[in-house]
């Protein structure tokens, strides 16, 4: 899937600015936010459920209807960070993760079901 966004990115012949928002400006906002709401020496936030789905529904739909190629780009890096990193959690969240040494989670409807499979303890 990450793959697939990366080259559905690509093939829209994004602009210089568009690269740049997919790969630099979108994780660093991310970071931003995630750093505003919760600063370092905080307990990492897992958010499943309803909450954590909207959350998630909610900025990507709303990324992907503003500003589609960067956040296909910004997608597609995300999941193959998550691949590369073993990371169970939201894959947008990866980056943010790995740089800031943290934890966080939020619900994901495409690859939480795939997760919970891989968990050592499922059935």
């Amino acid at each position: 899937m990450g793959v697939g966004l990366l080259i559905f990115g690509i093939a829209e012949e994004p602009s210089l600015f568009e690269l740049l928002a997919g790969f630099l400006l979108l994780p660093i906002a991310e970071m931003a936010i995630l750093a505003a709401l919760r600063p370092p020496g905080s307990e990492p936030f897992h958010l499943y459920g309803s909450l954590g789905y909207a959350v998630n529904f909610g900025t990507a739909g709303l990324l992907l209807a503003v500003w589609t190629t960067p956040a296909m780009l910004f997608y597609g890096a995300s999941i193959l960070l998550a691949v590369v990193k073993g990371y169970a959690g939201c894959e947008i969240l990866a980056l943010s993760n790995m740089l800031r040494r943290r934890d966080d989670q939020l619900a994901c409807a495409v690859f939480s079901p795939i997760d919970a499979l891989e968990q050592p303890n499922a059935s």
